[in-house]
């Protein structure tokens, strides 16, 4: 069985000190803008298989053999620019810097939101860091999307949880019909949501938008 790990919002995180990406037989990150790591648009597959490597190369390259302008198999152009290369490699300098302001936003939030007992945040596992790409919280209880539209009114950008796979119209009649609805993905895709977690956040919007979810509440 070749395992294939999604890692796409995990750069830098952690599991039983070990670096997340290192658990498949191939990873997969994303480069998209709202990524710890960005290089506007695009990803990354990492592998240390050199016949995944080459077969990787091949479907990200039009499949292109040799000799030029041969294509070995029907593929795809996932080419990366240099322009975004370029930007991609002088943020992989900062990363550590943008990963300890992303934990400290996401203490913050958990600060200024502590003892609402409607809102949870995601377990710290020990020997594990999470890099908080995103701040997400549960809403349990409570009509989560209420809570958007109330923030959205006050113009604060909130997101949902991703989709459970069971609910993507492309895969539904792939998936076996007695899985059940109380499988995690389900109940976080339908009580999560993401705050705002740009590394640029400054404390006095934190604390804005922790006001307004208390002021919701009330």
């Amino acid at each position: 069985m070749i395992i294939i790990e999604d890692a796409a919002e995990a750069h830098g995180a952690r599991i039983n000190n070990k670096m997340v990406g290192n658990l498949g037989d191939i990873s997969c990150f994303s480069f998209y803008a709202n990524k710890v790591l960005t290089s506007g648009e695009g990803g990354m597959v990492c592998t240390n298989n050199k016949k995944y490597y080459k077969r990787v190369n091949l479907l990200k390259n039009l499949g292109f053999s040799k000799p030029r302008f041969v294509h070995k198999v029907l593929a795809y152009n996932f080419r990366m620019s240099g322009i975004q290369a370029a930007l991609g490699l002088s943020q992989l300098k900062e990363i550590e810097k943008i990963i300890m302001k992303k934990i400290l936003i996401q203490k913050k939030y958990k600060k200024y939101l502590n003892g609402l007992k409607f809102i949870k945040f995601a377990n710290e596992e020990k020997n594990s860091r999470n890099v908080y790409w995103q701040v997400g919280i549960r809403i349990k209880n409570r009509s989560k999307n209420k809570l958007v539209n109330y923030l959205k009114k006050n113009n604060v950008e909130t997101r949902s949880f991703f989709y459970s796979i069971r609910n993507q119209p492309c895969l539904k009649n792939l998936i076996p019909k007695k899985v059940p609805e109380t499988l995690n993905s389900n109940i976080l895709w339908k009580e999560g949501i993401y705050l705002p977690s740009s590394h640029d956040l400054k404390t006095s919007d934190i604390k804005k938008i922790c006001d307004l979810i208390k002021k919701f509440f009330k």
